[in-house]
């Protein structure tokens, strides 16, 4: 029987882990306007991801969805060749410092990358799209748990006790901590955060064959992740 070679459609913990260290810097961007200033928010990501992380653009920055709508996007990368299939949506959300990221945003993100999906999937019928929320400003808890049950991936910046650092912060941490100490318990920590990443990290082809859960109840179950993680690690979470 001839073997298959399989790639890992996610981005890499350590892709996400580094941009989100660096979203600080990354939202601090100038401008006249806060409409300029989000714009050069985009750029500043989208320049990130293609220089830093070797992340490949693909279209151009406009395109005519399914329903016939235009939609003008932040980025839409994919990893690499190797993953061509698999392309990435990042809307970069920028609010001044006070404003949140609400559900309503997640809601228009998440209608208009499907719009996209679909008007894709006409031309690449087995290409499937992950959606990515980068915000400057923390997101509300009801939209964290939206995105959590849409399977909406969130970059946010951490604030203790309000926010929590994305789920790839504590796969990196926990697997430098396993370098220096080898621990089953730490292995099946580890193990845990694959696992439940796959359930709250997905593309839009799986959207309607996945089971829906509770946005509360995987609000839960991340807390107690994140809280167990910190107990097993020494570092920051913005450690590289």
């Amino acid at each position: 029987m001839r073997s298959q070679k399989t790639t890992n459609k996610l981005p890499k913990p350590e892709d996400i882990h580094i941009t989100w260290t660096y979203l600080p810097s990354l939202s601090k961007v100038s401008g006249d306007s806060p409409q300029e200033r989000g714009f050069n928010f985009q750029r500043k990501i989208r320049e990130f991801l293609e220089s830093r992380l070797g992340y490949i653009p693909y279209l151009t920055t406009r395109i005519i969805g399914i329903s016939g709508l235009e939609h003008e996007y932040d980025a839409i990368f994919v990893r690499d060749l190797a993953t061509k299939d698999n392309l990435f949506f990042f809307e970069c959300k920028w609010h001044q410092e006070g404003y949140t990221t609400s559900r309503y945003d997640v809601m228009i993100f998440n209608q208009k990358a499907f719009d996209v999906y679909y008007q894709i999937r006409t031309r690449k019928r087995k290409a499937d799209l992950y959606r990515v929320l980068i915000s400057s400003t923390p997101l509300t808890a009801d939209a964290f748990k939206l995105c959590l049950s849409l399977g909406i991936l969130v970059l946010q910046p951490y604030v203790p006790a309000e926010t929590f650092p994305p789920l790839e912060a504590a796969i990196v941490q926990l697997r430098k901590a396993l370098r220096s100490s080898i621990s089953t318990e730490k292995r099946y920590l580890l193990n845990s955060l694959s696992e439940f990443r796959k359930r709250i990290f997905c593309g839009c082809a799986s959207f309607y064959t996945r089971r829906m859960e509770n946005g509360e109840s995987l609000h839960g179950k991340y807390k107690e992740l994140i809280a167990r993680v910190a107990l097993e690690v020494d570092s920051d979470w913005t450690d590289p």
